[in-house]
């Protein structure tokens, strides 16, 4: 869950639009679709087992790592975070995430030439990390530009995204 589903915006500060959350995630429900929410959930792929750890957006709820294991790296680890600076609450005496996923920012929304996003998404993190792959403290993290726009519908030199990731 993001932000926007909450009807949260400024930095968590303000009310932006209604509290879409549990209709979301009734809707989930119906159609079957896991919420990973302070859960891990490790399926088996192509005979691998990959776990990935979601949290809630961080703007309602600080996040929690009760359900992450200590330090087994017995299998990859995918950490969810709608918001980049979730990455600034992982734990460090848990398994460290082979790789975060991440979105919020929409990638900046109005991207300036040697100057990067103009508009601020009310992130903790460098504006490096508005877009694309990055590293953080050592761990990878990569943030999607996305497809929706927020504050308006204006996009400059950051063009809509679905991301598709490769994981071999």
């Amino acid at each position: 869950m993001g932000n926007h589903e909450y009807g949260i915006g400024g930095n968590g500060q303000r009310q932006t639009t209604a509290n879409m959350s549990m209709e979301i995630i009734n809707k989930m429900a119906e159609l079957k679709i896991n919420l990973i929410k302070e859960d891990l959930v490790c399926p088996i792929i192509k005979e691998q087992k990959i776990c990935f750890y979601g949290i809630d957006d961080i703007w309602k709820n600080k996040p929690e790592f009760n359900n992450l294991p200590e330090k087994d790296n017995s299998y990859p680890l995918i950490f969810l975070t709608h918001n980049p600076d979730g990455i600034l609450y992982y734990p460090k005496n848990k398994k460290q995430p082979d790789l975060t996923l991440s979105g919020h920012t929409h990638g900046g929304q109005v991207w300036l030439p040697f100057i990067g996003p103009v508009g601020n998404a009310g992130i903790k993190l460098d504006k490096k990390y508005y877009r694309g792959q990055q590293i953080y403290n050592n761990l990878p993290i990569y943030i999607s530009v996305g497809v929706g726009e927020s504050g308006g519908a204006i996009r400059f030199l950051s063009r809509p995204e679905i991301s598709i990731i490769e994981i071999r």
